[in-house]
């Protein structure tokens, strides 16, 4: 199995139906890559839109399992976690997205992408 992490910015794309978001959605469809997104993510998508009409956008998270796969930071070793949160500067999401990039192998959709080369150094992201 192969796929992206999806970070805050990339999720956003998602609840507000961007051309972006077809595209990846298309693209992953097309190489059957599964798009795992942190529960930290979704959570702060889900604050930055609360329109009933954005987070509808987001259903397919839970429903189409076989492109979509959520993560729990308790799937994680705590002391791991904790670590990579401080590297993050306490942004605990953006911890799980390094680790989970890291452990996969997978690239990090992103606009953060300083952020995540000096969590973790050589992880590839793709501008979202």
């Amino acid at each position: 199995m192969s796929g992206w992490v999806l970070d805050v910015a990339a999720l956003l794309e998602f609840a507000d139906a961007t051309s972006y978001a077809t595209a990846v959605t298309r693209a992953a469809r097309r190489h059957s890559l599964t798009m795992l997104v942190p529960i930290g993510v979704l959570a702060e998508v889900y604050a930055a839109r609360p329109l009933e009409r954005n987070r509808l956008r987001l259903v397919p998270i839970r429903d189409e399992q076989d492109m979509w796969l959520l993560s729990l930071p308790s799937e994680l070793p705590a002391d791991l976690l904790e670590r990579y949160t401080a590297l993050a500067d306490g942004d605990r999401t953006a911890a799980h997205v390094a680790l989970l990039a890291l452990q996969r192998g997978w690239p990090v959709v992103t606009d953060r992408d300083q952020l995540f080369q000096r969590i973790v150094p050589g992880v590839q992201t793709i501008p979202a």
